[in-house]
């Protein structure tokens, strides 16, 4: 049995089971088991309980969930989280038993919120915001920061940093909604960060990818490939990711005496997908004798779904259509054939943020930066030029 090869302190954790049907959010329920295990005494003031890694693999859950809910915790006061020594449940005392670590937490007073748009606790399920925040919080130690998660409208910024004057913000990939919230935080000198978006103007420090020059890198890979005709489908056209991605898809094949055709730019309407209207309109497109040789997939979903789209309709890939997608979540690997994609960087956006907010300046400066590409499977040399792009109607 897995019981009776796990340490004592992971044998009462293996008897819990995570309910992924449940409406409880699974960092809520790894949250309930781990506080359960501290007030039945399982885990005894000043024991070091298991690392993240151990946790996960016992109650099944991703390494982000097992931290959201360890952070939690940390912030309440019921675990101690120390430097090169682990994670800790409190004593009574409030004291380690170590004087040094104990005057380094004594010092530990920035409160760190990640704001995001969506519901927080969707987080553990988005690799992209997974990745960003692990990259903030191994860039911070829990002795430098405490951190928590909320999911708050930019009509609502300033109210709810005025209720928590103490805290930090890095706003994660703010939309268009919430320029009013941002340039109200920094008429109020309010210590905040973008985070994946570089909307101008907002009076705020912001740290993204160069999302134009990953779109150049893209089409500049497809040319090379002999591709003439060049589609692009997107998604959340709200986003200043996807406006500077449609932007710099003009400017790149105007760059390379290539006419965009309006037909040929697609917006997905589902950020996680293809709506299906737009699937039916497009399988017609990919059908017709008229379809771009190559399409540029402004997100991974969106990548994945048109993938799929021309398997279904019986487009070989990369032998009559090339695709290029942005990211590459797990949900991808498993595809065939591989995407080729390019590469946003994310643990670097999240350490250049980590950095600004500890130090917080509040004057605006934009750092982008650059992007990579990782050619897979899903491109190839153009098998015929002969597209009438014209005749498409």
């Amino acid at each position: 049995m897995l019981s009776d090869r796990l340490p004592g302190e992971l044998v009462a954790l293996h008897k819990q089971t995570i309910d992924c049907s449940s409406p409880i959010p699974r960092h809520a329920q790894v949250k309930a088991i781990l506080l359960g295990a501290v007030h039945s005494g399982v885990w005894e003031p000043g024991t070091k309980i298991p690392a993240e890694t151990e946790i996960a693999r016992v109650l099944k859950v991703s390494k982000m969930t097992a931290n959201r809910a360890i952070t939690d915790l940390a912030s309440e006061g019921v675990f101690i989280r120390e430097l090169g020594r682990g994670t800790f449940v409190r004593s009574s005392t409030n004291n380690t038993g170590h004087p040094e670590q104990d005057q380094i937490r004594r010092r530990a007073h920035v409160i760190l919120r990640l704001v995001t748009s969506g519901p927080a606790s969707d987080v553990p399920d988005n690799e992209y915001l997974c990745s960003l925040m692990l990259a903030i919080r191994t860039s911070l130690s829990p002795t430098d920061a405490v951190i928590k998660i909320s999911q708050i409208p930019g009509s609502d910024y300033i109210s709810a940093f005025e209720r928590n004057r103490d805290e930090r913000w890095v706003v994660i990939a703010p939309t268009k909604d919430d320029l009013i919230g941002l340039r109200a935080l920094a008429r109020a000198h309010y210590a905040a960060v973008v985070l994946g978006a570089s909307w101008p103007g907002i009076g705020l420090p912001a740290v993204d990818s160069d999302n134009c020059g990953g779109m150049y890198l893209a089409v500049e890979h497809l040319v090379g490939l002999g591709h003439t005709t060049i589609g692009m489908i997107y998604a959340d056209p709200e986003t200043s990711n996807t406006i500077d991605r449609i932007t710099a898809f003009h400017e790149a094949m105007k760059s390379h005496g290539l006419q965009v055709n309006g037909k040929f730019l697609v917006d997905a309407h589902d950020d996680m997908g293809i709506r299906a209207d737009v699937r039916e309109q497009l399988a017609l497109l990919l059908r017709s004798n008229y379809c771009p040789s190559a399409w540029v997939a402004a997100g991974p979903y969106v990548a994945m779904a048109l993938l799929e789209l021309a398997h279904t309709v019986g487009i070989s890939v990369p032998g009559d259509l090339s695709i290029v997608g942005f990211d590459y979540p797990a949900a991808l690997a498993a595809r065939t054939p591989s995407l080729t994609t390019v590469c946003q960087p994310l643990a670097e956006m999240g350490s250049t943020a980590a950095r600004l907010i500890t130090n917080p300046s509040g004057e605006e400066v934009v750092y982008k930066l650059p992007c990579s590409l990782a050619v897979r499977g899903s491109t190839a040399v153009v098998r015929s030029i002969s597209n009438n792009v014209e005749g498409w109607s």
